[in-house]
């Protein structure tokens, strides 16, 4: 199975003393979340949307920031129905929180994502990154082993540039389609723009 960074155990706990406290304050009538469970884990990156049409012949490595924050799946009965994002609390360091709690399509996408990179890329030598690209509205796995990188795309709202959901890419390709397509930033301003006129 390939790995990727782990949270401290304690900070684990944390958020899920507090998951537990969000489900009781508002989602206690919901039978699936008053089951609901801390699954896996992923370090969160980030590329910033400005660096994408000059990242031709870049390795994809070499773009990501760290964003500070964790992604975790939540579920229950072993089956995606949320995911929370934690972070350091402002500037108390050591102070670790549950900054959102989602519902919506991305932990379904993402634990799909971690059953088909576990019967595909079961390599123990796989490093996994979860990185996401805001103004591109996309989430991708990036899979890097000492002599390969490899992105499979978790999530994209575009149709366009031949980015499918659920496809692996090499990392050339990936930055190829992805350069091509406009920043989902520039394409809500575009719509405003047009709806105006």
């Amino acid at each position: 199975m390939a790995h990727c960074r782990q949270l401290e155990s304690e900070k684990v706990e944390i958020v899920r003393h507090q998951l537990a406290e969000i489900i009781e304050r508002f989602h206690r009538k919901q039978d699936a979340i008053k089951t609901a469970e801390i699954a896996e884990a992923f370090e969160l990156h980030t590329i910033p949307g400005d660096v994408i049409q000059f990242a031709r012949g870049q390795e994809v490595h070499s773009l990501l920031q760290r964003t500070g924050c964790w992604h975790h799946q939540v579920t229950s009965g072993g089956s995606p129905i949320a995911y929370v994002r934690s972070a350091a609390s402002g500037a108390v360091r050591n102070e670790w929180s549950v900054q959102n709690f989602f519902v919506g399509p991305l932990a379904g996408k993402i634990h799909n994502a971690v059953t088909k990179l576990d019967a595909e890329r079961a390599d123990e030598n796989i490093e996994v990154m979860l990185v996401t690209v805001p103004s591109y509205d996309l989430d991708f796995f990036l899979l890097r082993t000492d002599t390969a990188t490899e992105i499979y795309l978790i999530s994209t709202s575009s149709d366009g540039a031949g980015l499918i959901e659920g496809n692996f890419y090499s990392q050339e390709d990936f930055i190829e389609k992805l350069s091509g397509l406009p920043s989902a930033g520039l394409l809500t301003i575009d719509r405003q723009h047009r709806g105006s006129a």
